[in-house]
């Protein structure tokens, strides 16, 4: 057979979804601030608590005659006995005899933790006929601690969390000041909308991005003696001078047979319509747009000797023409370009 254990140290490990809810009604709380700020000694207090909606509600906070000290407050028979006489004298004196089940007090400067006679209080609110209780430990630096002791199961639920009970004119009040918040946001809102609509489209207009323009040379651009980046050869030329000499041809064509320069790629007409508009944000200049079309590998640096200064011109037009349009689009305001 197993061993009888003697003497076991039995523990309990409170499940967490399942502790105790302690709300306080405001004007109580407001009570203790005043005992534990105002009085320069240890000070005690009772309490009147309901358990209802599975929450420990504690009602209201009332003094009694007591004898304090700077680290003790001590209740005697005599003070105990005038509170109950006071108490029972009002018209729901014996519900309120009968709710009694707080007791509170102050540390003053010290911490909140319980101290061997404040355990010692317990015990004796647990053969006097009480199921359930709740201790308060407070102090000036605005700590308030609430232990519930549950003397039915034999469970101290110590430093519970707890709650403050608001009366229907501040939760009134509270929502009026939600409210007021919301149509003030609103307010702020319509302000950023309205100055964006009118600053975007002026800073579209007057500030540009600064982009430093490569110097190309016959070397760097690979026409040198050792070039291997592109062989003018290919194009037909006789020489580099004659290819820079003649960078572009000209042809008839187009409406009433109107000269137009012919280059190895018409970009402007493949150019999408973000790139159009990322080129009529970023560029100012012809030189930009080169830089543009390097950077982004429409072309390579060779290539830019095959371009007219009139293709150059065109895809900056439409890129600013894409840029604006999409500036007032968004804005909902129309651009004169």
């Amino acid at each position: 057979m197993f061993k009888e254990r003697l003497n076991p140290v039995t523990t309990v490990s409170v499940v967490q979804v399942a502790k105790p809810k302690i709300a306080i009604h405001k004007q109580a709380l407001a009570k203790m601030n005043t005992y534990v700020q105002k009085c320069t000694d240890e000070i005690g207090w009772l309490g009147t608590a309901v358990k209802q909606s599975g929450f420990y509600i504690i009602k209201d906070v009332l003094l009694f005659d007591q004898e304090v000290a700077a680290t003790t407050t001590e209740i005697t028979p005599e003070g105990l006995g005038t509170f109950g006489e006071q108490l029972l004298t009002q018209p729901n004196g014996m519900e309120l005899w009968n709710e009694i089940k707080v007791w509170g007090h102050s540390h003053v400067n010290m911490g909140v933790t319980p101290s061997g006679q404040d355990n010692s209080q317990m015990e004796t609110f647990a053969t006097s006929g009480h199921d359930w209780f709740i201790r308060i430990i407070a102090n000036k630096s605005q700590e308030l601690k609430v232990d519930l002791y549950d003397f039915v199961n034999g469970i101290a639920f110590l430093d519970c969390q707890w709650e403050i009970i608001v009366t229907a004119k501040e939760y009134e009040i509270q929502k009026q000041i939600e409210a007021l918040e919301e149509k003030l946001s609103e307010f702020h809102n319509k302000i950023i909308d309205e100055t964006e609509k009118l600053v975007i489209p002026e800073m579209a207009l007057k500030v540009k991005k600064k982009y430093q323009t490569p110097i190309y040379t016959p070397t760097t651009m690979g026409y040198g003696q050792n070039a291997n980046k592109y062989d003018w050869q290919k194009e037909g030329y006789g020489s580099v001078k004659e290819f820079q000499g003649k960078k572009t041809k000209k042809k008839k064509g187009g409406i009433a047979g109107s000269e137009v320069a012919v280059t190895k790629y018409k970009i402007a007409d493949i150019l999408s319509e973000n790139e159009l508009i990322e080129i009529g944000e970023i560029c100012t200049r012809l030189a930009d747009v080169e830089t543009w079309l390097v950077d982004n590998a429409f072309t390579n640096e060779a290539d830019l000797y095959k371009l007219h200064q009139s293709d150059l011109g065109e895809i900056l037009r439409k890129g600013k023409i894409a840029y604006f349009a999409y500036i007032g689009k968004r804005h909902n305001v129309k651009l004169k370009i």
